[in-house]
């Protein structure tokens, strides 16, 4: 009777008031009703079964991953990753990883990704699988884990001098093979920052190499099949410049790209990224050039538009060719102002840098000459970037 009052206070509505007994209703039949809680019981020796059940029936409660479990299971064996412990080294590495440095920005890594790089990078079997941290695993891991750390870490500093962020990149996984790679030839921490000719060709070798594995979607469903073909490409000697992803990549792929992502997008932040000359990673805007509150209707009456130029300014207001990363300070100073007013004030060499075109019209009347223009632009330099000429 209180709950009825209470609902009553609430709303007139008969249909909101039966729909709210009838809600209440369902809820005390859930929780008060012995036999509307249905048990499975399963009964299995696979351990990785054991486990995944485990983390999909916790899902409605606090997030566990998987490490989560593994990590009590690799705290049983005092001996291993001595002297703190499996979990606090994991934890705190990752904690580490993540750490904002002057210039190195948040990965987002969590436990799971550090584990799978454990098996790779001390080459055992690359499934992410219970199986795969046994006992004798599990002391390999723990033999090797100074040079895990020391590799993992050498390779976020590296990608992060390129500008690559927790924002454009996509799948962690393809950053495992570049851990691998260095642990392998043996690189020391000057490789990072290294200005020696054939040091900065191998690094622009990775970054090609890791923005293709991003953009091609290589270690997608089939991650691991990747991982170790890559993984054996680099034992037998092979530079990132020779190894295949699986597919190679031309212009009309590239066109497809660029024609395809649009503001926020999955590759957009990438693109951008590969497509300007300074190098943002530290929570840059990803900046319509063209600010989106021009996209109306009543302006376009103004304008006296045709209806086929309404649809192509619409279907391109978002359109990569309409973006440019921006350091936020810039952003909010430039807000809402018509690109031909913030662009007056910029110098030439900004524009070119952000590929912005030069002698066109930045005028709002003449955005379709500037997507098409621009768009030619993006795509000659991603060609020139990512696919590779022939010696």
């Amino acid at each position: 009777e209180d709950y009825d009052n209470l609902i009553r206070e609430s709303t007139t509505s008969s249909t909101l008031i039966k729909r709210a007994k009838n809600t209440l209703g369902r809820l005390h039949q859930v929780i008060c009703c012995d036999d509307c809680i249905k048990e499975d019981h399963v009964i299995t020796d696979d351990d990785e079964k054991v486990l995944n059940i485990f983390v999909r029936t916790n899902d409605g409660g606090i997030k566990l991953e998987k490490a989560d479990l593994l990590l009590s299971y690799m705290e049983s064996n005092k001996k291993l990753f001595v002297p703190k412990g499996a979990r606090s080294e994991i934890f705190s590495f990752t904690d580490d990883l993540n750490k904002v440095e002057v210039h190195k920005p948040d990965y987002d890594f969590r436990e799971d990704d550090i584990l799978k790089s454990c098996l790779v990078l001390s080459d055992l079997e690359v499934q992410y699988k219970l199986k795969n941290f046994n006992e004798d695993n599990l002391k390999i891991i723990s033999n090797n884990w100074g040079l895990i750390k020391e590799y993992l870490k050498m390779t976020a500093d590296l990608i992060a001098r390129y500008g690559f962020s927790a924002k454009n990149v996509i799948s962690k996984n393809a950053l495992i093979p570049i851990a691998y790679y260095l642990k392998k030839n043996n690189k020391s921490k000057e490789f990072v920052a290294s200005q020696q000719h054939s040091d900065i060709e191998t690094k622009n070798e990775i970054i090609r190499w890791l923005s293709l594995s991003q953009m091609s979607g290589a270690f997608g469903s089939s991650s691991d099949s990747t991982l170790k073909s890559v993984r054996k490409n680099i034992d037998d000697g092979k530079s990132f410049k020779e190894i295949n992803l699986g597919k190679v990549i031309d212009k009309d792929d590239i066109e497809k790209w660029v024609n395809k992502e649009y503001f926020q997008s999955r590759l957009s932040h990438l693109i951008l990224l590969l497509v300007s000359q300074d190098k943002y990673w530290d929570n840059c805007h990803q900046d319509h050039i063209f600010p989106i509150s021009k996209f109306d209707r009543e302006i376009y009456k103004k304008m006296e538009l045709s209806q086929d130029d309404i649809s192509f300014y619409d279907d391109n207001a978002n359109s990569i060719a309409n973006l440019h990363l921006l350091n936020p300070s810039v952003n909010i100073v430039k807000s809402d102002d018509d690109f031909i007013d913030w662009s007056s004030n910029k110098s030439k060499g900004f524009l070119e840098s952000s590929l912005i075109p030069q002698q066109t019209s930045f005028d709002f009347s003449n955005f379709r000459d500037f997507i098409i223009k621009r768009k030619k632009l993006i795509i000659d330099k991603l060609s020139d970037i990512l696919i590779a000429r022939k010696t």
